[in-house]
């Protein structure tokens, strides 16, 4: 039977129609805002109640699928540490460093600018963690199908040109996405406009420093651990770097409508290919092509809907399916693959085959995680604004980590265990 989770109904409900989930959340909170009428407001009870609850049962949660699926199997950990423990302090202390670095100056200003711009770093680089993940259930049931390889990916190329059309329109009509934060950097006032494009600049060196320095560690590192995430950030990087420059000289609206025509045509382009090579198969692969559809209805339809203000709930909806796909796929791969070896997996092993332990276990991590992360701003005097940054960077940081634990992790091809656990 090819299926991801051991049966074709979980598979249609926990990953392909899992981006229903999106539009309930969007559903949810647009009931609360206009037929309850309780203001979108982080003071109001209601809303805070919801994105909590969205944020500790599922969000930060699915974090923990990744840490227990790594730090508590006694065996992976034990073969794996040399490369884990070195990538966690990397991780965590070199975007600290930047953030000293460009903020040292002036703290009360660079800093919470850097904020704010780490911020929207690691939510884009978040929104392709996303996609990655969509492109990794595809690739899974295409492997099922023994579809044929291509040079050119091109299902990898339709679904990750497809999810970042309706980001780049978004940008483009609305480039500041949280307002009372954002307009600092992004819409500075006539006095400040000359400091913002100067820090601007900075920035844009900063992310060419850190390009070469990753893409150094990618060319120096042979162990893929290093060298995939390396590369992969290194681009990232000079992309941003590349980026920012661009619209500086000419202007973030010619900018985005020819990233956008670019981006538009690899669809087209890659569509087409795909379909065609689906007709040439010998079988119409519908699981791969659900996942596919399913994502870009998702994408094109929560990131374009009309929200005013604060758009944080846009980053909800598009992140509960997510997140549901992976607290659905972490633990029922893990019992697979547990039961199938004779390695000692240790505490992972014995809360795989207890899911809802596992799950209240994940709840408690997420609410030690998300005092840390907002309780703790909330706590702490006005006059120490300056410990409230550094703690939201140093959240976000954590965050980014798990978006590298999830680009090794996973690697079937680099990994016995993992591919034989598939075939199974």
């Amino acid at each position: 039977m090819n299926t991801i989770l051991g049966a074709q109904k979980k598979d249609w409900i926990y990953i392909i129609l899992a981006p229903v989930f999106g539009f309930v959340i969007l559903g949810l909170y647009l009931f609360l805002l206009h037929f309850l009428e309780i203001p979108n407001s982080s003071t109001t009870l209601a809303y805070i109640i919801f994105f909590i609850a969205y944020s500790v049962l599922f969000d930060i949660n699915h974090y923990f699928s990744t840490y227990y699926r790594v730090f508590l199997d006694k065996s992976y950990y034990q073969e794996n540490k040399n490369w884990m423990i070195p990538a966690l302090l990397f991780i965590t202390i070199i975007p600290l460093m930047a953030f000293w670095w460009i903020s040292h100056e002036a703290f009360s200003s660079k800093g919470y600018y850097f904020f704010v711009f780490f911020r929207k770093f690691v939510l884009i680089l978040g929104f392709y963690h996303l996609v990655q993940q969509n492109w990794g259930f595809m690739a899974l049931y295409k492997k099922q199908a023994n579809e044929r390889k291509t040079k050119i990916n091109w299902d990898k190329l339709s679904v990750l040109s497809g999810s970042f059309i309706p980001l780049i329109l978004l940008n483009s009509i609305d480039p500041i996405w949280f307002t009372g934060s954002e307009v600092y950097i992004f819409d500075p006032i006539p006095e400040r406009k000359a400091a913002v494009i100067e820090w601007w600049h900075q920035i844009a060196y900063l992310n060419f420093v850190f390009a070469f320095i990753l893409g150094s560690i990618a060319l120096l590192f042979k162990r893929f651990q290093y060298q995939i995430p390396a590369k992969n950030m290194a681009l990232f990087c000079l992309f941003t770097g590349l980026l920012i420059f661009s619209i500086l000289k000419w202007n973030a609206e010619l900018v985005l409508t020819t990233l956008l025509v670019i981006v538009s045509l690899i669809f087209v382009v890659s569509i087409i290919q795909a379909i065609r090579f689906q007709i040439s198969e010998k079988s119409m692969n519908w699981k791969k092509w659900g996942v596919l559809i399913t994502t870009l209805i998702l994408y094109f339809g929560v990131i374009l809907f009309p929200i005013e203000g604060d758009k944080f709930i846009i980053v909800a909806a598009i992140t509960l399916p997510h997140n549901i796909q992976y607290l659905a796929f972490v633990p029922s791969f893990s019992k697979k693959q547990f039961s199938q070896g004779k390695k000692d997996h240790g505490l992972a092993k014995k809360l795989s085959q207890k899911i809802v332990l596992l799950f209240l276990l994940g709840v408690g991590f997420s609410l030690v995680f998300e005092f840390g992360r907002t309780g703790v701003n909330h706590i702490l005097p006005e006059s120490m604004n300056a410990t409230k940054v550094f703690v939201s960077v140093f959240f976000i940081v954590l965050i980014l980590h798990h978006y590298y634990l999830d680009a090794v992790i996973w690697k079937f091809s680099k990994d016995k265990d993992l591919e034989n656990t598939r075939k199974g």
